[in-house]
């Protein structure tokens, strides 16, 4: 008997993802969310806009559509991210459609699925993903990102080639204001090895102490 032949497994990876929240009058709410469906391979990250007392409703709803659809599609990661992307959209308009909201609440999102060769991104909304590599940091995501989110933007999907020492950072607008672009970028000036947890902190510290919250996560190819 001839077995069929293994799809070859995603590049090794080492990775962490930090979320600040945000400060509403005199509390936190959790406006920003990270999920990994997949171990190293799949991430994605929602951002709940409209009002603030919705926008942990609708960042459950987009992400727990996205896991949904992208664990139906096992024919490629590409594939598996489109269906994820489009079932986010689905279950955050039902969830919209529940309330009785003149503003219905939605979340912007960007998912990044990693192949052995090659990475795969997905955006909606005022989300960003960036490729460090040899010294050089480039957007991947469109600089015209949409101000709004699932329920009434375009996906805007990339395709990028990887390889063992790539770093890759992906999260909400916010994790990339001026101020922590600079600070990453002194960080890996100083230490091209600099640890994904201190990358990670250095993108979201910014948004927390301005209070308006962030996440992002931080990918190093091994």
């Amino acid at each position: 008997m001839v077995l069929p032949p293994r799809d070859p497994p995603p590049p090794r990876v080492e990775a962490h993802a930090q979320v600040a929240e945000a400060t509403v009058g005199m509390g936190a709410l959790h406006r920003h969310e990270v999920r990994m469906p997949k171990a190293g391979a799949l991430w994605v990250i929602a951002t709940g806009l409209g009002r603030p007392r919705l926008w942990q409703y609708a960042t459950r709803a987009a992400l727990d559509g996205f896991e949904a659809g992208a664990a139906t599609s096992p024919t490629s990661a590409l594939e598996g991210l489109k269906a994820g992307l489009a079932d986010a959209r689905r279950a955050l308009a039902t969830a919209a459609d529940a309330l009785l909201e003149r503003e219905p609440p939605d979340a912007a999102l960007v998912a990044l699925v990693l192949e052995p060769a090659s990475v795969h991104v997905a955006c909606v909304g005022p989300m960003r993903a960036y490729l460090h590599r040899r010294g050089q940091t480039r957007r991947l995501t469109p600089r015209d990102e949409a101000e709004r989110g699932l329920l009434e933007s375009p996906a805007a999907i990339v395709h990028e080639g990887v390889r063992a020492g790539d770093l890759l950072m992906l999260g909400s607008t916010s994790a990339f204001s001026t101020r922590a672009v600079g600070r990453v970028a002194a960080a890996l000036q100083g230490d091209r090895h600099a640890p994904v947890e201190s990358l990670a902190t250095l993108l979201t510290d910014p948004a927390a102490q301005a209070g308006v919250g962030a996440a992002a996560a931080v990918l190093r190819l091994l």
